[in-house]
């Protein structure tokens, strides 16, 4: 009978990734912090700072991930063109807003969708844009154009950690 010269490693030794975390310890707490990573990322924080902010920048950059996000934009490009329901929940869009702004919403779901590479950073930032109520998406008074091609500019790694803009 052969050997394999693989030794199989206990179910510990398979928890503890290269760098000696727990993965699944690690992975939950990337889940239960994933909005405020994504806050830090966007306003240009460098993912090998730490485990947790390197773990969700190759989360963000994933094509499952960025579909998911693309989806979440259009489904808010969908929620500007219908009337607003009467109870919800949820903070309603800026039409407006959005209508002034979709053509750079559509473009920043379609490099979302693209195969190219993205910086971690502009998908950061287009998840904060979703999911955080004082965005422009959200609020007047803010340029969701400029944020928008801000977003694009750092998915494609223009100008990544100099950008100042709502998020900061």
């Amino acid at each position: 009978m052969r050997t394999s010269a693989v030794r199989k490693l206990s179910a510990g030794e398979r928890a503890i990734g290269p760098s000696g975390h727990r993965r699944p310890v690690l992975r939950l707490c990337v889940w239960l912090q994933g909005n405020s990573l994504d806050y830090r990322l966007a306003r240009g924080a460098d993912p090998a700072a730490g485990s947790a902010l390197s773990l969700r920048a190759r989360q963000l950059t994933t094509s499952r991930t960025r579909a998911r996000i693309a989806d979440a934009l259009e489904r808010a490009l969908a929620a500007a063109d219908e009337p607003p329901g009467p109870y919800s929940a949820a903070v309603p869009v800026k039409r407006d807003q959005v209508h002034a702004a979709r053509w750079e919403l559509v473009a920043v779901a379609e490099r979302l969708r693209a195969p190219r590479p993205v910086w971690a950073q502009g998908v950061a930032a287009v998840s904060q844009l979703l999911a955080n109520a004082d965005s422009p998406l959200y609020q007047s008074g803010q340029d969701l154009r400029e944020a928008a091609a801000a977003a694009i500019e750092m998915l494609d790694g223009v100008g990544t950690r100099a950008h100042q803009r709502w998020w900061s």
